[in-house]
């Protein structure tokens, strides 16, 4: 599977701002966190996430943001009745992909986390602020994230070294 490359989440905050002011009634930002996955970008999991994100988007009409490798986010007009069968859609895909990638971090997934709607109608400034806020964490995919890096064998020797020679505190 082909891995798509979504706008950033610096790309989302920039249209989520140029919503405040406007009506956003009906508009939803869906938030999908696998930060407990493990974060090797060539798996086959991550590329069918995304070909299974990007026929979502197309279907509902969406748009898809990359927040980091673990973290996804759709802004799509939602009704409410259309809502239950948008969100039942999206855990069930994830899961069954999850269980069928890794099996044996199945139960490291937060099912309180793993999918979470901000209606933009009544909280348009939240989105908002959790975006600004995200955005600044080390290893985001947006401009003021930080690209993190292993652990090097000089970096592990150089805090050994530190440490021993510091003594706990």
């Amino acid at each position: 599977m082909a891995r798509h490359k979504a706008p950033t989440g610096a790309v989302l905050l920039k249209r989520l701002q140029g919503l405040e002011g406007k009506p956003s009634q009906g508009f939803a930002l869906l938030l999908i966190s696998l930060s407990a996955l493990p974060s090797e970008e060539e798996g086959d999991f991550w590329g069918e996430l995304d070909d299974f994100l990007v026929d979502f988007k197309a279907l509902y009409e969406g748009e898809l943001y990359e927040l980091s490798l673990g973290e996804r986010a759709v802004l799509v007009k939602m009704t409410e009745q259309a809502e239950v069968g948008m969100i039942s859609d999206i855990k069930v895909s994830v899961l069954r992909r999850v269980q069928q990638f890794y099996p044996e971090h199945f139960g490291m997934i937060d099912q309180a986390r793993l999918l979470r709607k901000i209606d933009l109608g009544f909280k348009l400034s939240h989105a908002i602020k959790f975006l600004e806020h995200f955005e600044k964490q080390p290893g985001k995919t947006g401009e003021g994230g930080m690209k993190m890096r292993g652990l090097q064998e000089e970096g592990i020797k150089m805090v050994l070294e530190v440490h021993r020679k510091v003594g706990p505190e």
